[in-house]
């Protein structure tokens, strides 16, 4: 099967991390690999808030940052366009800067890929939004 040079794009339901987190899980096609090219979220519907941040991060089972370390949604507002990525907050000017949340980009073939959401905490939680990720995969 061939796959598309586009980036996948994959949009998980919307949270409310002010109720909870959750862990996404998606598992790459049978013999391929995939580079992480960005995570966060998008649309967000609530401004975050808490007195410990809701984070997001790419990871697998026992190693929830194995790929994209935890990213705070802390400063996510309903009026942040494009949503709230480690792209578009630090990726934007200096490419170098993914590096402190890129982990290991590189995914291997047939990994079980979780995207761990954590709630916020410490009184006033709050945020809504949809968690993402986009993947590039081998070809």
């Amino acid at each position: 099967m061939s796959y598309s040079k586009a980036p996948l794009a994959l949009v998980f339901p919307l949270l409310d991390f002010g109720a909870g987190g959750r862990t996404d899980r998606f598992k790459l096609p049978k013999g391929k690999g995939a580079t992480l090219i960005d995570y966060g979220v998008q649309s967000i519907q609530e401004t975050f808030a808490g007195g410990t941040p809701a984070t997001i991060a790419v990871g697998l089972t026992g190693n929830t940052d194995a790929y994209g370390e935890e990213l705070s949604l802390g400063a996510a507002a309903t009026t942040t366009v494009g949503g709230y990525t480690i792209r578009s907050l630090y990726g934007q000017y200096d490419e170098t800067n993914l590096d402190l949340f890129l982990v290991d980009p590189y995914i291997p073939a047939d990994t079980a890929i979780l995207l761990t959401s954590v709630a916020a905490g410490g009184g006033s939680e709050a945020g809504q939004a949809y968690p993402y990720l986009v993947l590039k995969i081998d070809d």
